[in-house]
């Protein structure tokens, strides 16, 4: 993975493929996971961001195009008792995309905690190290072109 422009956060087209930056202050690591159908299976592929700005993150991917899936998993400290919560077995969406793949099935896999049913009831301080793509109950990011960004692009405006 590229160095990325750190500035615009979310997933944004380039004409050979992908920029990608994400917050994160307290992360240790951050992994960029795209989703691509093989024989009728979304299988996950996983690329560190190992660059960082501060507390953006982010990497450059060549090839991306519109209707990519992705998300992140974000590794750090799990300490229930401070607040913080880090799972990296937990799919996250991007909190900058503009729109989402697939349909989210409220089951137990999709809590960051050892949940007993859909609506997340549970012992909260135990972590769930259960994959939560791996259920394919989850939705993903979709990257999307935006026509009227580019438009503006190319006659050189600025929004």
């Amino acid at each position: 993975m590229l160095p990325a422009d750190p500035r615009t956060l979310g997933a944004t087209l380039t004409d050979g493929g992908a920029n990608f930056a994400i917050w994160s202050n307290a992360a240790d690591a951050i992994e960029l996971c795209l989703f691509n159908e093989v024989n009728g299976k979304l299988v996950e592929t996983r690329f560190a961001m190992s660059h960082r700005n501060g507390p953006i993150w982010h990497g450059y991917l060549a090839g991306v195009k519109a209707g990519q899936r992705y998300g992140y998993r974000v590794y750090g400290p799990w300490q229930p008792e401070n607040g913080v919560r880090f799972n990296a077995a937990k799919l996250l969406i991007d909190p900058y995309t503009h729109q989402l793949a697939g349909l989210l099935d409220y089951v137990p896999e999709i809590y960051g905690h050892v949940a007993t049913d859909g609506a997340g009831s549970g012992d909260n301080t135990v972590r769930d190290d259960r994959d939560s793509a791996g259920t394919f109950h989850i939705q993903s990011s979709q990257i999307i072109r935006c026509a009227r960004f580019i438009a503006h692009l190319h006659l050189g405006l600025i929004l």
